[in-house]
């Protein structure tokens, strides 16, 4: 039997092991122990925080924080779990699971409270893209129909106003007549853009340089950027990994990101640009930011980005978000847009590594 000393040691070493940040509270809201974790996520010691308030110590409020269920902890006795988001300090939105579990002793008195805090942004990030693929696959099967169904009479209509145009006509009537060519020829096209976006291409890969694909892609805009009197900062780590994709289709995504910041400048200002190594659990990748500093973009048009046919410009199609995170999930990879106050449109792309193994 190990000594007492000895088994707090260990009980001590294993909770400051793990990556949750784990606050002991008394019902008072009292701080009695925080581990390693939380220490780094509130830039506080337990010592410092030891006895004080934890709204005041941790929160630096002046009442318990909106998200908190440790009072419902305290009159229901049972455990509490709740989900939020908050604004990390470079302004990027992140998002969080907590739990408050009752400790009681033997004869059931409440003693103290477990306050255990998980960080899920990335979580929640592929979840949201995972599905999104099942809902691309959805859609693709009854685009698929759908666009059968109306391709058919469609074909007919064309056919049958070009036989129509063979024939003498009055100007007016023949006038009207290639004016719904037109638009048979326009809805045709539609299809043709539904289909390409629902449907999964085979594609040749090849190990490529991510910033080198960005710097081409550049070529292409650099002079509608001097002519909008848009800078272009780029930050591009030169040591990174090749990622095995399409460049023909990451060159579109690039080159419709970075169309759409432009778009949201249209009187100047500033577009980032930067690459870096991210990991998530046994995922690593490359990670592309693209950050313009144009109006932003309201929360309730953020979820709506990827959807097909979705704009918020007036002359939008709608199409190239949609086709890019079509191409992004084909990679394996995500793409989500965040737009912190006051700092435009923030677009994040991640592509996964073929191995796991990050080089130093």
């Amino acid at each position: 039997m190990l000594p007492t000393e000895k088994i707090h040691d260990l009980l001590q070493g294993t909770i400051d092991t793990l990556n949750d940040a784990i606050v002991i509270l008394s019902p008072q809201y009292k701080v009695l122990f925080m581990n390693n974790a939380a220490e780094k996520r509130y830039y506080k010691t337990c010592e410092e925080a030891l006895t004080k308030t934890c709204f005041v110590v941790l929160g630096e409020a002046s009442a318990p924080c909106a998200h908190c269920t440790l009072r419902l902890v305290v009159e229901t006795g049972r455990t509490q779990q709740i989900e939020f988001c908050t604004l990390g300090s470079d302004g990027q939105r992140q998002e969080f699971e907590q739990s408050h579990y009752p400790l009681k002793s033997a004869s059931g008195e409440l003693l103290a409270v477990a306050e255990i805090t998980r960080e899920i942004t990335e979580r929640r990030m592929f979840e949201r893209q995972l599905l999104h693929s099942e809902k691309l696959a959805v859609l693709g099967q009854m685009s698929t129909a759908v666009a059968h169904e109306i391709r058919n009479p469609l074909t007919g209509i064309r056919l049958g106003i070009d036989s129509l145009l063979e024939t003498e006509r009055d100007p007016l009537e023949k006038e009207a007549l290639e004016a719904i060519v037109q638009d048979v020829r326009r809805l045709d096209h539609v299809l043709t853009q539904l289909l390409d976006f629902t449907r999964r291409k085979e594609v040749n890969r090849s190990h490529i340089s991510v910033p080198e694909l960005i710097e081409r892609a550049l070529f292409f805009i650099r002079k509608q950027a001097t002519n909008q009197h848009v800078a272009i900062k780029l930050t591009l780590r030169r040591d990174l990994p090749q990622v095995k994709a399409s460049s023909d289709q990451l060159l579109q995504v690039f080159l419709n990101i970075f169309l759409n910041a432009l778009q949201a400048m249209p009187e100047g200002g500033m577009l980032r640009i930067s690459t870096d190594l991210l990991t998530h659990s046994a995922r690593s990748g490359i990670l592309v930011t693209v950050q313009d500093s144009g109006k932003g973009i309201p929360d309730e048009h953020r979820e709506r980005l990827f959807e097909m046919f979705f704009s918020t410009k007036p002359s939008g199609s709608g199409v190239g978000l949609a086709v890019s995170n079509r191409i992004i999930a084909e990679h394996d990879g995500a793409i989500w847009v965040e737009s912190p106050p006051g700092m435009g449109a923030l677009v994040n792309i991640f592509l996964p590594l073929d191995s796991p193994e990050i080089p130093a």
